[in-house]
């Protein structure tokens, strides 16, 4: 504060004020002076008027008017003493902080349509010009425009798909096609997927694109109207590593590779149906006997064991479908090896969705042989008794059947008395008495 004088130490005239400048939040230089009459003091002047005495009119300097910097970086804005005419005074400045003045940018009001500059204060703050309206096409830029770093870019990628696969040539032009979408507003991740359908749709980035067929045929599967779930890169790599896992466990590794397993994946087959087809299925088939084998590579043509499980797992049918054939089969296999003739796929699939397997089905139609001779006793009794009957009353317990077979053996037991016990013998053997 300026030292008073005399005659402000004598109260003939008031003291100095400061004003306070409510943008900078700093105080200002005191205002410019003003003619002033009797019993006004000015507190640069050192003179006392007697009453009805004026001093003679003392006239402010003109100030030069407030220059209103471009929004550039590094542009100072011009400070006018005593902030006349409303021009904006910023703080004094630091030396360690930006100068006092520079344009540190737009602020936005919260509902976009007004923008004011920001100024630094040089104390590590800013000061701000007044609200305007915002022109036309100079929205806040921060708000639509993201910036996709490629260092960003391909570290993410390798995370994905490993690092061989990201020093890839083609990884160049995929990062144009991601920072597009990446810039519109989605996360990383999925502006990787939608990169894939562009390439797709625009027959680039053949290495990229063929390395997910699958995706693509699943879509296919979805479009068409199947009820199927198309998933995404990261969640196709998962299934495509477990897929591989199963196959390698199972002694299928030359067949562990993409471009199979995308065919896998291609047909709607899911990890956990390929579990089942390889447990369920194609074990059966791997450690079914001779005998069985040669009947299964009938419907599952193929001269090796990688041959039979491609055709398993790339065919149409799913998993239930396939382990219910290839019972079928199992029991079609065991029919012909106990020399029962006539059982037909169909008659097969009846009894394996009983539940018996080929053993079990082995061990039923060697029954189903020995009530043969039953067919021979109805002859006797004007009637008949076929191998279909055969084949019910062993494997799916009818008490028709049963009551049939029980009433042709009281019939034996009657016409075999009186017989030798070489006969007798016979026919307990053929399990008839």
């Amino acid at each position: 504060m300026a030292t008073p004088t005399s005659n402000q130490r004598e109260g003939r005239v008031p003291a100095p004020t400061t004003a306070y400048n409510p943008l900078s939040g700093m105080v200002a230089k005191p205002a410019a002076p003003s003619t002033f009459t009797y019993g006004l003091g000015n507190p640069a002047e050192t003179r006392i008027t007697k009453p009805g005495q004026t001093l003679p009119t003392t006239k402010a300097a003109t100030p030069k008017p407030v220059v209103t910097p471009k929004p550039e970086t590094g542009v100072t804005l011009p400070i006018v003493s005593g902030d006349v005419g409303g021009g904006i005074i910023p703080p004094s400045s630091g030396s360690q902080f930006p100068v006092a003045g520079t344009f540190a940018g737009w602020e936005y009001s919260a509902d976009k349509k007004q923008r004011r500059m920001k100024f630094n204060d040089g104390n590590g703050g800013f000061y701000y010009g007044v609200f305007e309206s915002v022109p036309a096409g100079e929205e806040d830029k921060s708000l639509t425009e993201r910036v996709l770093a490629s260092d960003t870019f391909k570290n993410t990628f390798a995370i994905i798909f490993g690092q061989n696969e990201a020093n890839q040539p083609y990884v160049t032009k995929l990062f144009e096609l991601v920072s597009g979408f990446y810039k519109s507003g989605s996360d990383i991740n999925d502006s990787i997927n939608l990169a894939l359908r562009a390439a797709k749709q625009q027959n680039a980035i053949p290495e990229f694109t063929s390395r997910f067929e699958g995706i693509f045929q699943l879509e296919k599967l979805q479009q068409s109207g199947m009820a199927i779930e198309v998933p995404s890169i990261t969640e196709y790599i998962k299934a495509e590593q477990a897929m591989g896992d199963l196959m390698r466990e199972a002694g299928l590794g030359e067949i562990a590779n993409q471009k199979f397993i995308g065919t896998v994946i291609g047909k709607g087959k899911s990890v956990l149906e390929v579990g089942n087809l390889i447990s369920d299925v194609f074990n059966a088939i791997d450690y079914a006997p001779a005998a069985l084998k040669q009947d299964l590579q009938t419907y599952f043509p193929g001269v090796d064991r990688a041959s039979i499980a491609t055709a398993i797992l790339t065919g149409p049918e799913g998993a239930a479908k396939l382990k219910n054939k290839v019972q079928a089969v199992s029991v079609m296999s065991a029919a012909r090896q106990q020399g029962v003739a006539g059982v037909t796929l169909e008659d097969a699939t009846s009894i394996a969705n009983q539940g018996y397997g080929y053993d079990e089905a082995l061990t039923g139609f060697g029954q189903v042989k020995s009530l043969e001779r039953a067919n021979t006793l109805a002859q006797f009794a004007g009637g008949s008794f076929t191998a279909q009957q055969a084949q019910s009353a062993v494997f799916g317990k009818t008490q028709k059947e049963l009551d049939e077979i029980e009433r042709l053996r009281q019939l034996e037991i009657a016409r075999m008395k009186g017989s030798s016990g070489r006969f007798a013998s016979k026919d307990r053997a053929a399990g008839l008495i």
